[in-house]
């Protein structure tokens, strides 16, 4: 090795290299044309080095944290809005300047603009860790990712665990979810239960389709 070679070394091979060398010459300094201080001063920037990298390491590994703990605060706080917006959108006689007051669409209050919808959406769950991935489609027009005209969005009830349900009675509301696809996230104690999903449309003047047909999926733990 020579001294025009250290360039080519990354940052952790540099100071492995040169500890070679700091380490033969610190007990014979003499040895080779060097005192007792060359090998301190060459120790010290080995040192310096290696703690300057241990830092950004450091760093890169908390901001590496901090990307992570932000995308899952952002995932929960939309899957959280998502839930209470549609919930606040849901309320039986709500005003529109309530909606409004609150940042949401108002509805549309001329029906002929906005009539119930007539057709379904088509259910299907993805499945990962305690999350199911909800998307939907119109069952009109099935190879096309749009709602229907007039459509606001997808009403999401379930029914967790036990036999699908029957109707809606037997089912909590999850969500008015604007675009497909809908998170939903379950505890550990929900792990291995069922979790039966039903769906249907609400215009933009809050009228409402009729129900799809059941969808099931088992949580994983």
């Amino acid at each position: 090795m020579i001294a025009r070679d250290l360039q080519r070394f990354s940052d952790r091979d540099l100071v492995a290299q040169t500890t070679l060398f700091s380490d033969a010459v610190t007990g014979n300094p003499t040895d080779y044309g060097l005192t007792a201080a060359d090998a301190t001063a060459m120790a010290s920037a080995i040192t310096e080095l290696d703690n300057s990298l241990n830092l950004l390491d450091a760093a890169r590994s908390a901001e590496d944290a901090a990307l992570e703990n932000k995308k899952a605060a952002r995932q929960a706080l939309i899957t959280l809005a998502r839930t209470q917006f549609g919930v606040a959108r849901a309320k039986p006689g709500i005003l529109n300047e309530t909606l409004e007051k609150a940042n949401l669409d108002a509805y549309d209050t001329t029906k002929t603009d906005s009539p119930a919808p007539g057709s379904v959406p088509l259910g299907m769950v993805e499945l990962a860790k305690l999350r199911h991935i909800i998307s939907f489609r119109d069952s009109a027009t099935p190879d096309s990712e749009g709602k229907p005209g007039g459509v606001l969005g997808c009403e999401i009830w379930v029914k967790l665990d036990g036999d699908p349900p029957a109707d809606e009675k037997e089912c909590t509301f999850l969500a008015l979810d604007t675009g497909s696809p809908y998170t939903v996230n379950y505890p550990g104690t929900d792990g291995k239960k069922n979790a039966h999903y039903l769906l249907r449309w609400v215009s933009k003047g809050g009228e409402k389709g009729p129900w799809s047909e059941v969808v099931s999926a088992t949580i994983n733990a």
